[in-house]
């Protein structure tokens, strides 16, 4: 708006101009002034401080407006937004399980086993002249193979004293996965075994075999065999998935804590219906909870068969074993995109930022709340009172 167009202003400057021409006329008069000239003066000036006050009145609603909807929008952010990462504590019963390597470490420590089965092979590479080979000849060379499954055996004299000794031993050294490796590991059909699926791992599997030995497989000799010394087989990975099927002596143990960037508690169910395939996402998830850290530990339980899905992990793996019919694991890290509940109602369970100050910044978000709060009240009562 210009002064042209200001009703306060003109009123203003000519006031000013006024009382100007007065004070010189006052010097010139000898300090006397009309009466009436003053009392004019003067009602100028009071209708200038009314035209200015009724401007004020009309612009006061303004203020209190903004700052209720600045704390709506703030109020509606801290309610609603969610973290974009929080740490979590994972402790879980499940059925199956897949997870990412973060870095090139050991998977499991040295197994004793009593059946070691193995698909998706390359080729089995036999010592020279193992026994077992129906060609012995052929044995230092790498045998196109994809399936073998080796079994401790009795033998056949079990109930002599010395049959304890000649029993047969299959010893599985430790497995090493490379940086972003892929793992699945569930129950197999055993009592006590488990199977893992390793995603095109590059390193071979060098079991050690003594003992009486059984050893099912495409152009092996029907067994037992008796193997006196200890001898070592390399099973070469082919490019594809390699599963393994553990049926431990003892307890499988994994080399944990384990430093994982993926953690999956899923698996993919394929139903044949007719000419159609049906492809369901079934939770692996047996009963467990998450413990969400930033919230001074706060506990979500997880029922059976609830899905919880991540889009980000990275972490460590505290503990992995086998119990009963399915798998205990403990997990510990930071998380992305939490989400528990079917794909057509997902519950997010990451925080929300009020929440979070909650939580970790509780009294200065009670002191913080409380000023803003007050001085709010205050704007609106002067607003109200027409108090400036």
């Amino acid at each position: 708006m210009s002064v042209r167009d200001d009703p306060e202003q003109r009123l203003r400057d000519r006031v000013r101009r006024e009382a100007d021409a007065l004070a010189e006329q006052a010097l010139r008069a000898g300090g006397q002034v009309e009466k009436q000239d003053l009392e004019r003066l003067a009602n100028l000036a009071q209708l200038a401080d009314m035209v200015g006050a009724r401007r004020s009145a009309r612009a006061r609603p303004w203020a209190p407006a903004i700052a209720l909807a600045a704390t709506l929008l703030i109020v509606s952010m801290l309610l609603f937004a969610r973290v974009s990462e929080t740490e979590i504590e994972l402790e879980a019963t499940v059925s199956e399980a897949s997870f990412r390597i973060g870095s090139a470490q050991w998977l499991t420590d040295r197994l004793k086993l009593s059946t070691l089965g193995a698909s998706g092979l390359a080729g089995v590479r036999w010592p020279a002249g193992l026994a077992l080979v129906n060609d012995a000849s052929a044995g230092a060379a790498l045998q196109p193979l994809a399936a073998l499954r080796i079994e401790v055996a009795l033998p056949p004299a079990a109930a002599s004293a010395s049959a304890s000794t000649a029993a047969g031993a299959v010893t599985l050294p430790s497995i090493h996965l490379g940086a972003d490796s892929l793992v699945q590991v569930r129950r197999s059909a055993g009592a006590a075994g488990v199977a893992l699926t390793l995603a095109a791992p590059a390193s071979a599997l060098n079991p050690n075999l003594l003992g009486m030995i059984v050893v099912e497989a495409a152009g092996i000799a029907p067994g037992p065999h008796r193997i006196a010394l200890p001898t070592s087989l390399s099973l070469m990975p082919g490019p594809g998935d390699l599963d393994l099927d553990l049926q431990p002596a003892s307890a499988v143990v994994f080399a944990t804590p384990l430093s994982i960037r993926g953690l999956g508690l899923e698996r993919i169910d394929v139903a044949q219906g007719g000419a159609q395939s049906l492809v369901r996402r079934l939770s692996t998830v047996v009963s467990g909870q998450v413990r969400l850290v930033s919230l001074n530990s706060e506990v979500r339980v997880l029922r059976r068969g609830e899905s919880l899905r991540f889009d980000a992990v990275h972490g460590v793996l505290r503990g992995l074993a086998a119990d009963g019919p399915a798998l205990t694991l403990a997990f510990s890290g930071r998380v992305r995109g939490m989400r528990a509940g079917s794909d057509d109602n997902p519950h997010d369970l990451m925080p929300t930022w009020l929440e979070w100050l909650g939580a970790r910044h509780g009294l200065t978000l009670f002191w913080g709340t409380s000023l803003y709060l007050f001085g709010l009240s205050m704007a609106v009562w002067r607003w109200w009172s027409g108090r400036p």
